[in-house]
């Protein structure tokens, strides 16, 4: 068997150059279709389902309603993964696969709302709670104060930037 990646899907486009390699996607709208469990970041968006299986319709019977695109990247060819399709790749023959996932203007503000959420859950456990005053509080109180902190954190940096670059141009 050739290395092959996971089903999954991600909330940035990936960019595949493989020598040479097979690649199935499934659009975005096919992802409750592929079983998926939770992966990166608490995001539903890994899959145990293996396309190529023989046994992939007794095993994941639901895979019937979702339509595989499937496409070979031929040596020096480069395939793009759209933000949310699923994909699923397999080398071919012995190869190097150089695999990029990117974050653009169009799609930056998921990746900064993920990590926000991810930043005002460190701060509720590792700095609130720890606080003599919030240590008895609700975990409601808690992460609300954390995800305020966070926003205006963020709204901080983003007049700075703004600030910045009206500075820059002027």
């Amino acid at each position: 068997m050739q290395p092959q990646s996971v089903c999954e899907s991600n909330g940035f486009f990936d960019i595949c150059s493989a020598l040479p390699g097979l690649l199935a996607k499934h659009l975005n709208k096919d992802g409750e279709h592929l079983h998926p469990f939770e992966g990166d970041e608490g995001l539903m968006n890994g899959s145990w389902l293996d396309p190529l299986d023989p046994d992939v319709f007794e095993k994941w019977p639901d895979a019937r309603r979702a339509t595989p695109y499937v496409a070979v990247v031929e040596r020096g060819e480069t395939i793009v993964a759209p933000k949310g399709w699923w994909h699923y790749a397999v080398s071919l023959d012995t190869s190097v696969t150089i695999m990029r996932n990117f974050y653009s203007t169009s799609n930056q503000w998921d990746l900064i709302q993920r990590k926000d959420s991810g930043l005002a859950g460190a701060i509720a456990t590792h700095v609130l709670r720890k606080q003599p005053k919030l240590k008895n509080q609700p975990d409601s109180v808690i992460n609300d104060i954390a995800t305020k902190t966070v926003h205006k954190l963020r709204e901080t940096f983003i007049e700075n930037r703004r600030k910045a670059a009206q500075q820059g141009s002027a």
